[in-house]
């Protein structure tokens, strides 16, 4: 249905890794010092707006960490990412070599991005025993909880297109009393050894930057293996096993039976069963209505309907197939509203 592409562009993305900047950013016209740092934006509303951001996410970052930030913060809203083609059009944040944060303006998820940054400019020991690609997951966990949105779904969403055994299904009740169920969202298998994921040295900005790496999917690792380890041991658990690989990056296959994670993706069907909820749903329905619209006129041509009786309350349900979540798409008006008139003149 929906092209990975449609993720990647509305995913909260980033390159903390990025040690040089492969254009000059020119430094945005209003300032604005908060109490943790310095901010610059295009304009003063924005600047103020952020610092106050700042002001209370640095506090958070640190609590969580258990570190401090060693000086202020810089903090930079920009109207476009300074580094060359595919990067620049879809990172919504960066930290420079010289612990810069960069923002992008147009990002619908600021303080998620923000927090996600936060993370990788405090980053230390013991943390940074993470390899990098648990090091971006690491920044997206903490960051989703500190500022839950789509982006985070997304990612899961991502993860469950290359997960065999995980489906998301539309059952509908017809008229004709039996129920109509077709395939919205079915997982398909991708040659990986996430532990090599994890263990490979690998410069990820550059194999971002010139598209020979698909970031959707190893963000979508990255931060999901994580969350695993924190639900299932906490945050200590994690700590300790960074302090037990002083000087070196903690092993892939430590990590993932930490998780309780298979070093197959194939394994994970029943974990990525029981994330999916009804938001993971919801988000679905609306970015990809036109999919749905079409699935919804077929049933409803095969079964003597119409798109619109589907969509009344307890007819349609889009649902995780095994699994206990569900979303009735007649039960929102202005969603069932919009899937009723996608397509029709």
């Amino acid at each position: 249905m929906l092209p990975i592409v449609a993720f990647v562009a509305s995913a909260v993305l980033s390159a903390w890794w990025a040690q040089t900047a492969v254009t000059t950013v020119e430094p945005p016209a209003h300032a604005c010092r908060g109490t943790r740092g310095a901010v610059r934006a295009p304009t003063s509303e924005e600047a103020q707006r952020l610092a106050d951001q700042l002001d209370h996410w640095a506090p958070w970052v640190e609590q969580r960490l258990g570190l401090s930030f060693e000086r202020s913060v810089d903090v930079w809203a920009v109207d476009k990412m300074p580094f060359d083609g595919r990067a620049a059009a879809r990172l919504s944040g960066a930290t420079l070599e010289d612990g810069t944060i960069l923002l992008h303006r147009e990002s619908l998820e600021t303080e998620a991005v923000l927090v996600h940054e936060l993370v990788h400019v405090i980053t230390d020991a013991p943390w940074d025993s993470l390899p990098p690609l648990a090091l971006e997951g690491w920044a997206d966990a903490l960051a989703a909880q500190a500022a839950p949105s789509p982006g985070w779904r997304r990612r899961h969403l991502a993860l469950a297109r290359f997960t065999p055994g995980v489906a998301i299904e539309l059952a509908c009740k017809p008229p004709t009393g039996h129920t109509a169920v077709a395939t919205v969202l079915s997982g398909r298998s991708r040659t990986a050894d996430v532990t090599a994921l994890f263990d490979t040295p690998l410069d990820l900005f550059e194999g971002h930057r010139t598209g020979r790496r698909d970031d959707v999917l190893d963000y979508a690792v990255g931060m999901f293996v994580v969350e695993r380890i924190l639900a299932r041991h906490g945050l200590a658990r994690l700590r300790s096993a960074c302090e037990d690989a002083p000087r070196q990056p903690v092993a892939g296959r430590v990590l993932l039976d930490l998780a309780g994670l298979t070093s197959e993706p194939s394994g994970w069907a029943a974990d990525l069963r029981t994330t999916l909820g009804p938001d993971h749903l919801a988000l679905l329905a609306d970015d990809d209505m036109s999919g749905l619209a079409t699935i919804l006129d077929r049933i409803a041509e095969e079964n003597g309907t119409t798109r619109a009786d589907l969509l009344r309350p307890g007819q349609a349900f889009l649902r995780v197939a095994d699994g206990a979540a569900r979303l009735d798409l007649g039960a929102e008006p202005a969603r069932s509203r919009l899937l009723a008139a996608r397509g029709k003149p």
